[in-house]
């Protein structure tokens, strides 16, 4: 045999003229084509600390051993996580996360899929959606009170934000032109 693309099964026909005809066992040989990495679909792009999802693994060949996570793009080595299946989920991710899956086949070593990316966006609209009250997430066009971390546009609404206890928090405050920001006099 040469150059097999596929598992043959081989075996021998012995005839003797005038015995019956006789055959040996089966030999297999198998061949294990090389494992292929396949995509992720399933890629978004989500706000912080309010979201969930998965990503889902297709095109793909060979065992699927586990997944790995990273938050730089696999500069370094990824985070594993443990599943075998072809979906992975997230949930109230704070940063940029990117995905992927490892496979192996039996004698071609191991291979990765490519990159799943959920994009984690750190800026946050104020929506005034339910009263004037900065520390009601429903305000929040991404559904969470801001943090730090976050972005925050105070946008043209009937119900313009009002802080009325010490810890409100941003990393940065864009106005349009007539909102209003209202801090309590009694805040530091």
């Amino acid at each position: 045999y040469l150059n097999l693309s596929r598992t043959t099964y081989y075996r021998a026909v012995i005839t003797n003229g005038v015995c019956a005809t006789a055959f040996s066992s089966v030999a297999t040989i198998t061949v294990d084509n090389a494992a292929t990495g396949g995509t992720l679909v399933g890629a978004a792009t989500v706000c912080y600390g309010n979201n969930s999802g998965s990503l889902t693994l297709s095109g793909h060949s060979g065992t699927i051993l586990g997944w790995e996570s990273s938050l730089n793009n696999f500069a370094t080595t990824g985070i594993p996580v443990a599943n075998t299946t072809t979906t992975i989920n997230y949930s109230n991710l704070l940063a940029t996360t990117y995905y992927r899956a490892k496979l192996s086949c039996w004698t071609c070593g191991n291979v990765y899929s490519a990159i799943g990316v959920i994009t984690v966006d750190v800026n946050t609209t104020w929506t005034g959606a339910v009263s004037n009250s900065w520390h009601n997430a429903a305000n929040w066009s991404c559904g969470v009170v801001p943090t730090s971390d976050l972005n925050v546009a105070i946008t043209a609404v009937t119900n313009q934000p009002q802080i009325t206890t010490s810890d409100a928090f941003a990393n940065s405050i864009t106005f349009d032109a007539t909102t209003t920001l209202l801090v309590s006099a009694d805040n530091n």
